[in-house]
């Protein structure tokens, strides 16, 4: 298994007594901008993509990940791989020039100068 054209991205700030799934799932959706996760691997240190991802589900999976690599004094980082779907752009339909200036035009036109008072819409008192 390889890793190909995959973004590297180090997050320095948690602490492993208290990481939990659900801090997980908002890093990479906040930092990371994915949107639509569907699962996230922790790569067991000392083992190669192929053998040693392990399937992170809920916060039980997490402590048992973490008591394992707590086994490994040199072990400072978590290897996170993070299979997400690639979210299509939402398209917004396009709302033409010109009926956009003419309403705006007739909107500013048929205002009465005791609903407009520069600020707002509300009446002057």
């Amino acid at each position: 298994m390889k890793y190909v054209d995959g973004d590297d991205h180090t997050i320095y700030r948690f602490d492993p007594d208290f990481l939990c799934f659900h801090d997980i799932q908002r890093t990479c959706k906040e930092e990371l901008g994915f949107i639509t996760l569907k699962n996230i691997y922790v790569l067991v240190p000392g083992k190669d993509l192929d053998n040693g991802l392990f399937l992170v589900e809920d916060d039980d999976t997490i402590r048992k990940v973490l008591n394992q690599i707590r086994n490994f004094s040199w072990i400072d980082d978590i290897e996170l791989y993070v299979d997400h779907q690639l979210d299509e752009p939402l398209l917004i339909p396009q709302i033409e020039w010109s009926s956009v200036q003419n309403n705006q035009s007739e909107n500013v036109s048929n205002q009465s100068p005791e609903t407009d008072n520069g600020g707002g819409t509300s009446p002057r008192n």
